[in-house]
């Protein structure tokens, strides 16, 4: 017997609610990483960005908080620089969602 689309639905809104909220928090995200980036280039962390290490080492602090991330990435890379890596992140959040709720990867 096949599912009908009463059936569904909670499924597909369910999917979709978890793909508008992972998109509306992203550039939260995106702004974090830049700023533990920063923090580890600071501290000369293995892994923290050449870009970072390079102006920590001039002296220059390149993000002051969220909001300066925000403002210099949308003004020197472009808004979409803020979403930079959505899609994989729907991809898993779909792939939660199909698979029940079940983190098994």
């Amino acid at each position: 017997m096949s599912p009908s689309v009463h059936d569904l639905k909670p499924f597909v809104f369910g999917g979709v609610a978890s793909c508008v909220a992972e998109a509306s928090t992203f550039p939260i995200d995106t702004a974090k990483t830049r700023l533990q980036l920063q923090r580890g280039a600071k501290r000369g962390a293995a892994g923290a960005g050449d870009a970072l290490k390079a102006a920590r080492a001039g002296g220059e602090v390149p993000y002051r908080g969220m909001l300066d991330v925000w403002r210099r990435v949308a003004a020197e890379e472009g808004v979409a620089a803020l979403y930079r890596g959505l899609p994989p992140a729907l991809l898993r959040w779909g792939w939660v969602r199909v698979k029940g709720g079940k983190k098994s990867f």
